[in-house]
């Protein structure tokens, strides 16, 4: 059993596709990263707008997959409005616990730096 696929240089379709994003792995995957990446960047300025930019980038990603959908009614928006919600709790509940297990007792936890930060403060 091979541990390296025998084409090993990894191609655009070895990352993020459009089609992973529509997965729940791929969503809650993608909404972890863009936040916490984001408030990497910016520091604790962008501590408070965690939790709000998740729930934001959650609903909009399913808002456009309710709009790519060709079904007509309410119940494509119910399901988008309730998949938003528990990909955002996925989320946050990797990122809380990601924190949780990673920030204890780190010199970077005093110097603001880590990539995992809690979204409730």
């Amino acid at each position: 059993m091979a541990l390296i696929a025998a084409d090993a240089n990894p191609g655009l379709d070895d990352f993020f596709t459009v089609e992973s994003l529509a997965t729940f792995q791929g969503a809650t995957a993608a909404i972890v990263l863009v936040v916490n990446t984001l408030g990497y960047l910016i520091g604790e300025r962008f501590d408070k707008a965690r939790k709000w930019v998740a729930f934001v980038l959650a609903l909009g990603l399913e808002v456009v997959l309710a709009l790519a959908a060709d079904t007509s009614g309410v119940g494509p928006w119910v399901v988008a409005a309730l998949n938003a919600l528990l990909i955002f709790a996925a989320a946050m509940g990797i990122n809380q616990g990601a924190e949780h297990l990673l920030g204890r007792g780190d010199r970077d936890r005093q110097a603001g730096l880590r990539f995992f930060r809690s979204w409730l403060r």
